[in-house]
Parts: structure tokens; C-alpha cells; sequence
């Protein structure tokens, strides 16, 4: 909707410098509104009104006038067409914003500044008056794609009602006639896309007005509130209906009794509410969701283990992507384009938590926090198809980091699987070596009930080495990062954790040192041992030996074997039973055999 008020004074009197000339004003194409204003008394008036009244010299377009057939027209830019605005600055502009033209070329940029061209000066002997209402998302569009935020724009995205279009323009020039600089003559164009021009008309009832707010107002209290305000009331003979007019510059009243009932609790007072239940209301305890609890259990549980919570934006760029060595057609490399993204680094929704966390650390790194611990449960966001048509898939990733020279793959590792225990389930792990951003050797799969879950290691060397950090930093670069698919994860935790009473009798301790392959991971050992035997509740690692006695490639592993007994205590010949079978097992599949 366009409504464009345009009036002129003319007669040859100096008005602060200025004359006003007549011209013949042409209207075409969907359009906004002259912004900006021009001299002190324009201020005034936008102050007093909220309204831009813009005041463009005439005479510099006087010449271009008589060529171009007297218009003034106000239409949309044309492609790579550009303006210079009063503040000396260049732009080029696209199909979307809107423009006051002379007939040739812009005068104006609608809703935003004024053109330099119609700069007023010392020497100018004519002037326009302009005032106009138009769509506020074009004027917030064009003020934010083009970058030029004014007070004229501020306005205009705010709404303007048809009704100030008219007051900013009298007000202006009656402030012509009170300061004797000029002399408003009765030429008046109104140019207007057929808006009404009475306040909006609606039936609202008294009863209506008393059922939303609770409470009954009397009709003679609802009536006077609705007159100081303006509003034209007739009450019906039924003595509850009434027929409203709102006065034309609340263009924000709807159609129905809501905004009635707001209007007269206001004035009416909102001490006189008696709070109530609602008929369907009932009462509850309130408190967390079982999702929220173990939510907040798990962030508790990183705590615990000496973990720091982040919160980061929920995206970035295509460069932190590209950080990690994420392959151009890999999965993640499918992600959801912001259209009006507020920063060059801010393009796109994340796929991963990783690139967030990594520049956490980096910026630790850079202020000199050598060492830490960062965890984030955040959502990730992935399409469901591109281009996008339909809302994409929200999933809760739990992200974590630990950086500084005392940390290690098993230090990591150790937190992983305490989080596992917190929550009743076992996670294990399993190489991985095919994850870009993490190294081959020092990686794993995060396994819960056979289920890939999660995944972890130490950052890649050739990622590390293009991270922008201080030299001295990098002799003691230890960054280790891990993501945990919360939604995966949570699928296989229990409903509930059942405990176990502490054992009546101690558990009996055994060590074993076995030769195997340098290949042979140590969770294949571990696993196979733990299927071995019922009875083995517990498996550590504490010494791995490499010399020329095992022979080339081959590795002795010596592990701590605890045996829980359940119903009595365990003898000497049933451990040794126990020994034997799993040395049997490994042996009968793997081909591991007791180091001598």
C-alpha cells in the first residue's frame, strides 16, 4: 500500500534560502517514500511526528524537467543502477529498493537518504516537499543489504500510519508560515493507491471485552475509555454491541475484542485483575522432563570430569569446514545457506559441533590458556533435502575438547567411558581412520552396545599445523576432540539404572602377559577375554614391552585380571580354571599365546 502527499510554495520568497516551484508529479510502479529531511524546521517535524517530510532542491532538477516531460517518478532501481546519497557515499542498487526519480535518473533513495544531487545549498531558490507511507520490509531490506542504517530508515521499519503522512506534511508547512521564511502556496498533489481514508471499522462486544480480561468492567467505563481514546463508539440497543471506528493513526488495532480488552485494562487499570484458573486449568508440581534431566545429567557428568560448558553460535563458515579438511562432497559439506547473513563469517547452519569447539580453543590458545577442558550440547542441522524446502532435522550432538600438554588419547578416553557409566551402558571404542580431521593413528569410534555413537582422537597434524597460533605454543600443541550423537546415544540408555549391592566377598586379582601381532588392538583382546569368562568383571592395560626377544612385529601386552566372585569366595584351582580358559580362547582365535 502507497500513499504519497506532495504540496509546493511558490512566489518568489526566500524561505531560509529556498523557493518552492511547482511540478507535475508522476506516480507508477509499487513504491515507498522519499527519506531524509533537509533544514532545521524538517527535524523539528520529524521529532514531533515520527514522520520524514523530505525537501529535495527543485532547482537542480528544474533543467532535467523540461527535458523529461516534468516527472517525478518513484519506481523501483534498475539492475546495477547507482546513486550517491547525501552523505557522499556510492551505491549500486538492485530491482528491490526503491528509488524517487527526476524522470531520468534517482533523486532519492525511498525510505532511506536523499540523492546528493538534491543536496540543498546556499545558492538554491526552489524546493519540494515530499511525505509518503510505504511497505516497512522494503526499507528494512534495502537499509540492510545496502548497509546505510538512518534515522529515516529507523523509522519506516518501524510502520508509518497514512494518517502522519498528513500531519508531518501540515506540520512542516505551517512551520514555513510561522517563521515568515516563505510563503505555502495551494498547489497540493496527492497521490494515493486507494487507501481508505477513515480509521478502521469493527464490532466488538462488552461481554467480549469482560470474558477475556476476567473480570466484568461496567459498559459506561468501557464506553468513556474508549472515547478519551479517540475511538468513535455507537452501543447497540442490546446494550453489548458496539460498533467502533479507531482513529486512523492506530493502524496497529485488529479486528476482534483482544485489542479492545487491551485497550481498556490499561486505562482501566490492571490492579483491578483477580488472577484465576483457567475451567480446563490444573494443578501441577511442574519440574524437568525425563529429556531434560538426562540432559542435564550429562552436562553435570563433564563436569565431573573436569569439563568447562560452551555455548557458541550455531553457525559459521564454509572456511571452518574447510579448517578441518572436510572433503567437498562429504556429507557434512550439505548444509542449509543463511539468505541475509549478518557477517561473512556467519554463511551457514552447522553440520558438526567440531569446528565451533576448535575455535574455542584456538582463541584459549592465542591468550594464553595452555590447557583445558570444553564441552557444548548443542543442536546440528541437517537438511532434509537442498535446496531446502521443509524445516531441517535438529539433532543434539554432545562436542567436547581437551587440550595442553598433559593430555593423551587415554586421558580422553577414560572421560568417554565414565560418561558411558553414568548413564548404566559400557562404550567402547574401536580405530578409526577415516575421519578427515582427526588423526588415523591416535582415533576411535565411539561404540555403545555394538553402535557407532560418537567418535574422538587428536586433531590431525595437518590441520594442527595450519591452526594460526603463537610459536611457542606449538611445542606443547596437544589438541584431542570428540562428538557425541546425544540422540544415537540416549536411544540405548536404560529407562532406569538398577544397582547392585557391593560384593559380600573381594574380588581375586590376576596378571597375564600376552605376546600378539603389533597390529592387534588391545580392545580385541579385551573383548575376547570378557567373552571368555562370565566371571571376569574387570580388564586393565598397564604395560606394553616391545623387544628383540618377541621378535619383528610383534608386541607384549600385560594386563590386570579381576575375577568377582558371587555366591562364596573363589580357590586357587577354580582361578587357575578361569586363566586356562581364556588363554584357551585367545589362543583358539586369535593365536595369542602367554608370554614366556
Amino acid at each position: 500500500m502507497v500513499h504519497l502527499v506532495i504540496r509546493e510554495a511558490f512566489q518568489g520568497l526566500p524561505v531560509g534560502g529556498m523557493l518552492f516551484h511547482p511540478q507535475q508529479i508522476v506516480h507508477s510502479a509499487p513504491a515507498a517514500v522519499v527519506g531524509g529531511c533537509s533544514g532545521g524546521h524538517i527535524t523539528v517535524v520529524a521529532f514531533e511526528t515520527q514522520m520524514q517530510v523530505a525537501a529535495p532542491e527543485a532547482d537542480a532538477r528544474v533543467r532535467v524537467v523540461q527535458v523529461c516531460k516534468s516527472q517525478i517518478l518513484v519506481r523501483r532501481a534498475k539492475d546495477g543502477e547507482k546513486i550517491t546519497t547525501l552523505d557522499e557515499k556510492e551505491f549500486t542498487l538492485t530491482p528491490n529498493n526503491l528509488v524517487i526519480c527526476d524522470g531520468s535518473k534517482p533523486v532519492a533513495l525511498a525510505g532511506v537518504m536523499g540523492g546528493l544531487n538534491s543536496e540543498i545549498k546556499d545558492t538554491t531558490t526552489q524546493l519540494l516537499f515530499e511525505s509518503a507511507k510505504f511497505a516497512r520490509d522494503n526499507i528494512r531490506k534495502t537499509a540492510r543489504g545496502l548497509g546505510q542504517n538512518t534515522d529515516a530508515s529507523s523509522h519506516y521499519e518501524k510502520g508509518i500510519s497514512e494518517y502522519t503522512t498528513e500531519l508531518g506534511m501540515a506540520r512542516a508547512l505551517h512551520l514555513i508560515q510561522e517563521l515568515g521564511c516563505g510563503e505555502v502556496t495551494s498547489t497540493h498533489f496527492d497521490c494515493s493507491a486507494g487507501a481508505p481514508r477513515k480509521g478502521k471499522r469493527f464490532t466488538a462486544k462488552v461481554s467480549g471485552i469482560n470474558a477475556i480480561l476476567g473480570i466484568t468492567v461496567p459498559t459506561d467505563v468501557i464506553l468513556d475509555i474508549l472515547n478519551r481514546l479517540q475511538f468513535e463508539v455507537r452501543l447497540e440497543a442490546d446494550g453489548d454491541t458496539m460498533q467502533v471506528v479507531a482513529p486512523r493513526w492506530r493502524e496497529d488495532i485488529e479486528v476482534g475484542d483482544p485489542d479492545r480488552a487491551e485497550e481498556v485494562i490499561r486505562e482501566y487499570g490492571y490492579e483491578h485483575i483477580v488472577p484465576t484458573f483457567l475451567k480446563a486449568a490444573t494443578v501441577t508440581t511442574g519440574g524437568l522432563t525425563a529429556e531434560q534431566k538426562a540432559q542435564a545429567k550429562a552436562k553435570r557428568t563433564m563436569c565431573a570430569q573436569g569439563f568447562y560448558e560452551a555455548e557458541t553460535l550455531a553457525f559459521y563458515a564454509d572456511a571452518d569446514l574447510d579448517m578441518l579438511h572436510i572433503a567437498a562432497d562429504a556429507p557434512e559439506r550439505k548444509v542449509i545457506r543463511i539468505l541475509n547473513p549478518i557477517s561473512s563469517h556467519l554463511t551457514i547452519m552447522r553440520p558438526l559441533l567440531a569446528p565451533s569447539l576448535l575455535n574455542v580453543v584456538v582463541d584459549n590458545l592465542r591468550k594464553g590458556n595452555a590447557e583445558g577442558r570444553l564441552f557444548e550440547m548443542s543442536n546440528i542441522y541437517i537438511p532434509k533435502q537442498l535446496p531446502v524446502t521443509e524445516l531441517p532435522e535438529e539433532r543434539l550432538h554432545l562436542g567436547f575438547a581437551a587440550w595442553g600438554s598433559e593430555e593423551d588419547f587415554f586421558a580422553v578416553k577414560g572421560a568417554v567411558e565414565s560418561f558411558g557409566t553414568a548413564f548404566g551402558v559400557e562404550l567402547t571404542v574401536e580405530r578409526a581412520t577415516d575421519v578427515a580431521w582427526l588423526h588415523p593413528g591416535i582415533a576411535a569410534y565411539i561404540l555403545c552396545k555394538g553402535e557407532r555413537v560418537g567418535v574422538f582422537g587428536k586433531l590431525a597434524n595437518d590441520v594442527t599445523s595450519e591452526l594460526k597460533l603463537p610459536k611457542d605454543s606449538r611445542a606443547n600443541l596437544n589438541i584431542y576432540l570428540g562428538e557425541i550423537d546425544w540422540v544415537a546415544f540416549h536411544a540405548l540408555v536404560p529407562a532406569a539404572i538398577h544397582y547392585q549391592p557391593i560384593p559380600e566377598f573381594a574380588p581375586v586379582q590376576r596378571d597375564l602377559a600376552l605376546v600378539a601381532p603389533e597390529s592387534m588392538e588391545c580392545g580385541t583382546l579385551v573383548t575376547e577375554m570378557q567373552r571368555a569368562c562370565k566371571q571376569l568383571t574387570k580388564v586393565e592395560l598397564f604395560d606394553i614391552y616391545r623387544g628383540e626377544k618377541l621378535g619383528a612385529d610383534k608386541k607384549s601386552m600385560a594386563f590386570s585380571l579381576s575375577f568377582q566372585p558371587a555366591d562364596k569366595p573363589l580357590t586357587p584351582d577354580e582361578i587357575d580354571r578361569f586363566v586356562k580358559i581364556i588363554l584357551g580362547n585367545l589362543k583358539f582365535k586369535l593365536g595369542i599365546e602367554i608370554r614366556e
